[in-house]
């Protein structure tokens, strides 16, 4: 399955409200588990390049 950078923006802002986190910590955090920092680019962007299974496989070991 394919994404596109709109639905992963809608899904980041979902998971963030979702699990009660302000968006820009929960931002921090996702940057944090993939890249190892506070903030890189933008993250719709970088999820639709490495594509959904990569990002699984990153965020599954969290």
């Amino acid at each position: 399955n394919t994404l596109d950078e709109q639905t992963y923006t809608t899904r980041l802002y979902d998971a963030a409200k979702d699990n009660g986190l302000e968006t820009g910590d929960f931002f921090k955090l996702v940057y944090r588990v993939l890249i190892g920092r506070s903030h890189g680019p933008k993250l719709a962007s970088f999820l639709e390049t490495i594509g959904r299974e990569k990002a699984l496989e990153i965020l599954s070991r969290y």
